[in-house]
């Protein structure tokens, strides 16, 4: 792996790290965008963070945008819209990552200036890696109406340097460029700007690890009796301010990894238990009733060392008390000194026992059903079973907890699957609706469990279902991106499915004999179905965000059908000739007569005339035959095609 050209030996061995975790071998430069989306962005947003749709390609002036509503990264207007039906809040981070350790104003202006036209410019204005983001943009004022408060704009500019400005001439005129976008009116609640250094980005980056070590003052504490799982365990106090300061990231923000195991998002300062919480912090009577007045908290990590009163914990999760810690938290200017909270620390490595705490510590409140999805009993077996298959030379590691094998140098980032992540393999493949994979986890758990019937997780589910689903999608995922056709790989995953004839029928029942016969298929047919499932997509004309469209799942289906018939009618004709025929000749008629489904194009160099157009449309040349004269064009120009049927039936020029 090529050595990035930087002085500050800490970060590149922090940066060698990543890069082999996430099995990367890019460009320098490229690998050190994608270390620092990662370091600013992946805490924040452990459930929604996909890296490759954060970044902006090689657009100039910005290397990421993310777009959060409700603290779940969109990258899609149709990802978007199921968050946007109630109120919302919204938040947009802007990046620009540099390898240098100095700062060139220029590349900095540059930025912000591109922030600027992103929001003050038409669709016209943005450079075509930003347009996605564009109309995300543009759906979410569209609907400022159910604004909380305007969305916040944040803009951060990170290199290797010391995280300080070069000259007293600099600050101005980055302060000057921030000003015009603050002077934007109706636009943001508010604006930052910020110089991230190499020493702050190495914390961020140890944050997301969870490898932080913090102090808490824990004032008037009792070691509890030895507990079955549990190293030590204490109940307590600690001051309000201790506890803030506790809960903060290097930004000084709230550290939302370290709610990663609370099964209750924070519901907003709206919800009345909030605000009744938020009411006693402001109360001059009742502020130093906090401590009994309110349940407190509770603490899992996985060292703790006691000095006195103070507690130096690392490797924490917040399992209960996430409502109480956000509203704390956003009401610190009124915490005083004679305000507690109560806190229960527990010390364990122990899985089942943390599960254990996070089930019992908030079953006593009003919680989501699916918020008990992931921990129960269930993905026990399922980690159980993929453990057991590594050792049949497939390694996909399920990861039951966040962080859980981060510091297992053995186990690439790319070899563990989520929860949320294994939802949408199993929906795509086993379930196979691949366009529903861009709504967030959350919604999926509620679309498919309810309290007739549960589609997830289900105990009568054979662990096989989940593992050969995800082991589909994995490698599918790795040709896709060679390919640069990622956001299909989850249609081509499902393809690859009904190609190598493997039956993932959740009311089937499996057994070893199947899952060896699966893996068997898998093995033996995996290269050539590949290769099929990406021609079938490929003859179709799909624009960016067709891959979301249940019409377009149900035309690739009905093309598969159409492929394996075709192939079957051939071998049946010249089975007695003796000829080893298979899907090739259909699949290179499919790509010759690429088909476009029922809707408009926006294609380039368009030329018609006698009855035969040709065009453009996802760098591919299409020929297409036409009756009306006039469809015709003497010169090549961009123009919107209508198709019905598979013909043209209409053409705006």
């Amino acid at each position: 792996m090529p050595r990035i050209c930087m002085n500050n030996i800490t970060l590149q061995s922090m940066l060698k790290e990543f890069s082999t975790k996430n099995s990367l071998t890019d460009s320098d430069s490229l690998r050190f965008e994608q270390f620092v989306v990662y370091s600013l962005l992946a805490n924040d947003y452990n459930d929604t963070f996909e890296p490759d749709a954060l970044s902006t390609g090689n657009c100039i002036g910005v290397d990421s945008i993310a777009i959060a509503i409700n603290d779940v990264l969109v990258y899609s207007v149709n990802s978007a819209t199921p968050l946007t039906t109630g109120i919302f809040d919204t938040s947009f981070t802007f990046i620009q990552a540099k390898t240098s350790s100095s700062v060139d104003l220029g590349d900095y202006l540059k930025f912000l200036q591109t922030v600027k036209i992103f929001f003050t410019g038409k669709l016209e204005d943005q450079p075509a890696e930003l347009k996605e983001a564009y109309a995300i943009k543009q759906f979410i004022y569209d609907k400022a109406g159910k604004f909380r408060c305007d969305p916040t704009l944040t803009m951060k500019y990170v290199y290797t340097g010391d995280g300080k400005f070069p000259d007293k001439d600099f600050l101005p005129q980055v302060q000057a460029s921030v000003s015009e976008i603050e002077s934007l009116k109706y636009m943001f609640s508010s604006v930052e700007s910020k110089l991230i250094g190499a020493v702050e980005l190495q914390n961020l980056y140890k944050e997301t690890l969870n490898r932080i070590t913090k102090p808490l003052m824990f004032q008037r504490h009792v070691a509890l009796p030895k507990l079955s799982l549990a190293t030590a365990a204490y109940l307590g106090v600690s001051k309000c301010k201790d506890y803030v300061e506790f809960i903060k990231n290097q930004s000084g923000s709230i550290n939302k990894g370290v709610f990663y195991d609370n099964v209750r998002d924070y519901l907003g300062s709206a919800n009345q238990v909030n605000a009744d919480i938020a009411e006693t912090i402001k109360s001059d009577a009742q502020r130093n009733l906090f401590s009994v007045l309110n349940n407190g908290v509770t603490v899992v990590a996985k060292k703790v060392v006691p000095s006195g009163d103070v507690f130096k914990i690392s490797g924490f999760q917040i399992v209960n008390g996430c409502q109480t810690s956000h509203v704390l938290f956003e009401n610190r200017e009124h915490i005083t000194d004679d305000m507690y909270v109560t806190i229960k620390l527990i010390e364990t490595d122990d899985i089942e026992l943390s599960s254990s705490v996070i089930k019992a510590t908030n079953s006593q409140s009003v919680v989501m059903k699916e918020a008990f999805a992931t921990i129960k009993p269930y993905h026990k077996r399922l980690e159980d079973f993929f453990a057991a298959m590594n050792t049949q030379g497939h390694r996909i590691f399920y990861a039951r907890r966040p962080h859980q094998y981060d510091e297992d140098d053995t186990i690439l980032l790319n070899e563990t699957v989520s929860a949320p992540l294994l939802i949408k393999s199993f929906i795509s493949i086993a379930l196979e609706e691949p366009h529903k994979v861009h709504f967030y986890y959350g919604q999926l758990l509620r679309d498919y469990n309810n309290e007739a019937s549960s589609l997830l997780f289900n105990e009568s589910h054979h662990p096989a279902l989940y593992f050969v689903s995800h082991l589909i999608f994995s490698k599918s995922k790795e040709h896709c991106a060679r390919r640069r056709m990622s956001k299909w790989s989850y249609h081509v995953a499902l393809l690859v499915k009904k190609l190598l004839h493997i039956d993932l029928s959740p009311e089937k029942k499996t057994t070893d004999d199947h899952v060896k016969d699966m893996i068997t298929k898998i093995n033996s047919g995996f290269e050539r179905a590949i290769h099929t499932a990406e021609a079938i997509i490929n003859s179709f004309g799909f624009g960016s965000n067709d891959h979301m469209d249940p019409r377009h799942t149900s035309a690739i289906l009905e093309k598969y059908k159409i492929v394996v018939a075709d192939s079957h009618r051939q071998k049946s004709k010249v089975a007695q000739e003796g000829k080893n025929v298979d899907l090739s000749d259909t699949l290179k008629l499919l790509q010759q007569q690429a088909q476009f489904l029922k809707g408009n194009y926006r294609v380039r160099h368009y030329k018609a005339s006698n009855g035969t157009a040709t065009f453009s449309y996802n760098s591919k040349e299409h020929n297409y035959q036409y009756d009306n004269p006039k469809f015709d064009s003497a010169e090549e120009v961009s123009c919107n095609i209508r198709f019905e049927n598979g013909t043209i039936h209409d053409v705006a020029f």
